[in-house]
């Protein structure tokens, strides 16, 4: 009898050790997922646009690169962006210096003021919409449409 006692006072421990353990595991998954959902950005990775041959790549420290071909020049301009997740929003805005490294690199092809002026519709704020794997930039102001399908790494 003595014997039984301590075997059952053994299985209670080590259900108890497995239970903690199993209820840590769990509530670690929960709190990753609400993160993952919460804190990340659902456009972040690598756009294309058979339209208009634009490729973007947007990265999740408030950065995108868009590249393409401008003036008969291919060129890579980094461009930073906000977004807004709850309206859905994204707003593309001009880096003066990116112009300035992009119309250095194109060896005169571009100045730094046409490639604002090239870039100018491109840089506005838009409403996003991502189905799949098919993201729709809508322009606020006029309703311009660019469609991007992600490309998988």
């Amino acid at each position: 009898m003595l014997m039984r006692q301590k075997d059952e006072e053994k299985r209670s421990k080590a259900w108890a050790i497995v239970m903690l353990v199993s209820s840590v595991l769990i509530i670690l998954g929960i709190v990753f997922f609400i993160t993952k959902v919460v804190v990340s950005n659902p456009l972040e990775g690598e756009w294309y646009s058979k339209e208009t041959g634009y490729h973007l790549d947007v990265e999740d420290d408030n950065e995108v690169t868009l590249q393409g071909t401008f003036n008969d020049t291919y060129m890579e301009i980094d461009l930073k962006y906000t977004i807004d997740k709850t309206e859905k929003v994204i707003s593309i805005k001009p880096n003066a210096e990116s112009y300035a490294d992009a119309a250095e690199d194109s060896k005169g092809d571009v100045t730094p003021g046409e490639l604002d002026e090239l870039l100018a519709d491109f840089t506005v704020s838009y409403n996003y919409s991502l189905e799949n794997d098919t993201l729709t930039l809508t322009e606020r102001e006029y309703g311009e449409q660019y469609i991007f399908t992600r490309i998988e790494k």
